[in-house]
């Protein structure tokens, strides 16, 4: 399923007995917190995106999928490790230590993707999912992005045959889909102009 549409029941509500802490993307990813603060009022929500501010925004909302940017990404580690040593101080070794860890280890993943994907900057790319488009800006893709509703969306025939002009005029060459999105967009606009589909 999509995380977008994804509604908290009561299996999940289950699993959350006893626990102290919830930690959540933010950014209105989860819309369930208020469902599970009205059931356990003592659970401690750690919003991980609470200190970002190399955010995407469209008129609409905030692009919610930070983590996909690697700079976020060590910030929310970052964010939720301190956090914790806040709430559990006699483990605050623990976290930092732990935090320490996984941000060299996020520098280094970072290094290899600006050595690994350095063809790609400058590149221009159609995105039909907003989950790439930190990644993409984040090693200089200039990106054009499409609203869809993912693997139940199907563009319309205006909006195919405005980005077909776009892609031919700009000789845009990239298409960024993931695999669980409607194939059907990615391979009408690549057989129109000649782009190739990349992604996960």
């Amino acid at each position: 399923g999509c995380i977008h549409d994804y509604t908290l029941n009561t299996q999940d509500l289950v699993k959350l007995q006893g626990a102290n802490v919830f930690i959540e993307n933010g950014l209105e990813m989860e819309n369930f917190t208020d469902k599970i603060l009205q059931t356990y009022n003592q659970i401690e929500i750690i919003d991980s995106s609470r200190n970002l501010t190399n955010l995407i925004k469209n008129e609409q909302e905030t692009n919610g999928h930070v983590w996909t940017s690697i700079e976020n990404y060590s910030s929310q580690v970052s964010t939720i490790a301190d956090r914790l040593s806040e709430i559990n101080p006699q483990n605050e070794e623990v976290y930092q230590r732990n935090k320490e860890n996984y941000v060299k280890k996020l520098e280094e993943l970072k290094k290899q993707y600006e050595t690994e994907l350095s063809k790609l900057k400058g590149k221009q790319a159609i995105s039909l999912n907003e989950s790439f488009n930190y990644l993409a800006r984040e090693v200089g893709m200039e990106v054009t992005a499409i609203e869809t509703d993912h693997e139940e969306s199907t563009l319309s025939a205006e909006t195919i045959h405005t980005l077909v002009d776009k892609m031919k005029q700009e000789q845009i060459q990239i298409i960024l889909i993931d695999e669980n999105d409607n194939t059907k967009n990615a391979e009408l606009l690549a057989k129109e102009t000649g782009a190739k589909k990349i992604g996960r």
